[in-house]
């Protein structure tokens, strides 16, 4: 393969790479809790440096044919910074989204989710009382995130999703009595032992939006956009290096 092929073949590669960290920025933008204050810098962070590698990339396709040895060591160098990056942001969003999840419940086809069980990181941005009214706790109540069922028997054997599942409705230990599927009656004199129940209110605009169990299941989903972009992060650093090798043995070698 000559010089010009393997310039070609290599920014083709990268063009591929680039629009795959394009499109995992864009998604993270795109998700409910991915994209607020706070959590959105990673998705920002892909889309700048995939921008600013498009750019690059593109400059050094220009020159392809005048100069291919010149056009495939700038893409070269372009590799590394981007090398750098999808590990670093890679690395990180495993690790703090590498905790957290649902506990299932006896006769119930939904799982309830604990904020504690979460990364301390996660844990400390949700539990920021000024962030949460300010910023995540808006976010739920403007999307609407609590649907209507019919009757009981449907809201509990329906797969409730994790925002409906813990801040639609008040925690299965309150025992409340349920009147509506964003009606529940307390019971009177109740003394709780979760919090959560004092928290409730039938009011639309709250419900259970100021619990614990609200703020688990922002964080269970802003756990799973970011764990999947972590794996495909890594995923595409260690691609990078492997195409970053074999090209450079590939040019040693024809020298």
């Amino acid at each position: 393969m000559n010089e010009k092929k393997l310039a070609a073949c290599f920014m083709l590669l990268e063009y591929a790479t680039i629009g795959v960290v394009l499109t995992v920025g864009s998604r993270l933008l795109d998700g409910m809790s991915s994209r607020c204050f706070g959590f959105r810098f990673l998705g920002v962070t892909l889309v700048v440096i995939g921008v600013t590698l498009l750019i690059m990339v593109y400059i050094a396709c220009a020159t392809i044919d005048l100069a291919p040895g010149l056009a495939l060591a700038k893409s070269l160098c372009c590799s590394v910074p981007l090398l750098v990056v999808l590990v670093t942001l890679g690395i990180f969003a495993l690790k703090v989204s590498s905790k957290g999840g649902g506990k299932s419940l006896p006769g119930r086809s939904y799982d309830e989710y604990h904020v504690e069980s979460y990364s301390k990181w996660m844990y400390n941005k949700v539990n920021d009382t000024y962030n949460w009214e300010r910023y995540y706790k808006k976010v739920l109540v403007k999307h609407h995130v609590c649907k209507k069922f019919d009757t009981l028997d449907e809201f509990h054997k329906r797969k409730l999703s994790h925002f409906e599942a813990c801040c639609c409705k008040p925690p299965e230990d309150c025992n409340f009595n349920y009147t509506s599927p964003t009606i529940w009656v307390k019971q009177e004199n109740g003394n709780y032992t979760n919090n959560d129940c004092n928290r409730w209110d039938n009011v639309p605009t709250t419900l259970c939006f100021n619990c614990q169990s609200c703020k688990a299941a922002f964080l269970q989903d802003l756990k799973s956009n970011w764990f999947q972009a972590g794996v495909i992060l890594v995923l595409l650093a260690a691609k990078q290096l492997l195409l970053v090798t074999c090209f450079l043995c590939k040019l040693c070698h024809d020298k």
